[in-house]
């Protein structure tokens, strides 16, 4: 995937949670604003209506209608289009990558107070049993702290990270674009990571 395939679907992933997009009942006839994009995304009108053209252009999705500020998408082929780009192969590789790529990229770590408590429970945790299972502890904070304005800033900062990328970055961000589509997101395994890696972060402070 080159720079602006791994940007358009960056764009196409910001889109889908603004929209609150489920691909088991994608719609036809999915009708929102330009006003309500920017309010949920940040973006400009201008950006985000360059970026859904750049999206039908490559076949993701299709802008049925326009009418003033109000837009109407047919999100019916993403799905399908979208599980073509990646491998199994491909993603069984680059999933070893996201440690690296969290530390490369820090401004990904959650930057959210409620991530005090959940570092003292895994604290606790690890204090009864080195070995313990923090099974419990990383679906609670990941249920928690991954609500919908943390998940739409971690995307946009994924697709501004796509203008400095390097080739082998490209194809670790491939892979957390498909974990976005495929996983719910206390499946999600780079939220897994994420969360981890933000906890053991405020553990060493």
């Amino acid at each position: 995937m080159d720079r602006e395939s791994s940007r358009d679907i960056a764009f196409f992933n910001i889109l889908s949670t603004a929209l609150n997009l489920n691909f088991v009942e994608t719609a036809s006839n999915f009708s929102v604003s330009l006003d309500e994009l920017h309010g949920k995304i940040g973006l400009s009108k201008e950006l985000i209506l360059a970026n859904i053209n750049k999206l039908q252009a490559n076949g993701l999705i299709s802008l049925k209608s326009t009418e003033g500020e109000n837009l109407v998408l047919d999100l019916s082929c993403s799905y399908n289009k979208l599980a073509e780009v990646f491998s199994k192969d491909e993603i069984d590789e680059i999933l070893l990558e996201f440690d690296y790529f969290i530390k490369k990229y820090d401004k990904l770590i959650i930057n959210d107070n409620r991530i005090h408590k959940f570092v003292e429970m895994t604290k606790n945790k690890i204090n009864e049993d080195s070995n313990g299972d923090l099974n419990n502890i990383i679906k609670e904070g990941i249920e928690e702290l991954f609500d919908g304005e943390t998940v739409i800033n971690l995307e946009k900062k994924i697709y501004d990270i796509c203008n400095e990328a390097d080739e082998k970055e490209l194809q670790i961000i491939e892979v957390i674009l498909f974990c976005f589509y495929n996983f719910k997101n206390i499946e999600n395994p780079f939220f897994v990571t994420l969360f981890l890696a933000t906890i053991y972060e405020n553990m060493e402070e």
